[in-house]
């Protein structure tokens, strides 16, 4: 169970490091993708993709790196509380907005990641060693 969650929790880090990485990169791809779907708006809107977006996903990323790491495994709260927020936001923008087919996926997603997240720093356990 503690080897299934660890390479869970691995999985979802390598999520936020790529989404993070991708919208500090190219966030003209990145957001113009289903995750995100926006356009940029020039040099400010560029400007706010590699920063809100690349940063954001990248700084979770690294808080979870640095929980696997040291077997802080509490911290992967954050990420997944972040996530519930994201996903709280989508939702609220269905109730509100109305319905877009290209919302789904990345709800899902997020539901998936913000839940992997919550089960890994609720059940793994520091070995024996690091504690």
């Amino acid at each position: 169970m503690q080897l299934t969650l660890k390479i869970l929790a691995i999985l979802l880090t390598l999520g936020f490091l790529a989404l993070g990485l991708s919208a500090l990169l190219s966030p003209e791809s990145a957001l113009a993708g289903p995750a995100f779907a926006w356009s940029p708006d020039g040099v400010a809107g560029l400007s706010a993709g590699r920063g809100v977006l690349g940063g954001h996903f990248l700084s979770l990323g690294m808080v979870a790196v640095y929980a696997l790491v040291k077997s802080e495994y509490k911290l992967l709260y954050v990420l997944a509380l972040s996530e519930l927020m994201i996903v709280v936001g989508r939702l609220l923008s269905l109730g509100i907005d109305g319905f877009d087919q290209r919302m789904l996926m990345p709800l899902v997603i997020e539901v998936i990641m913000a839940a992997g997240m919550f089960c890994a720093a609720k059940f793994l356990q520091p070995s024996a060693s690091t504690q």
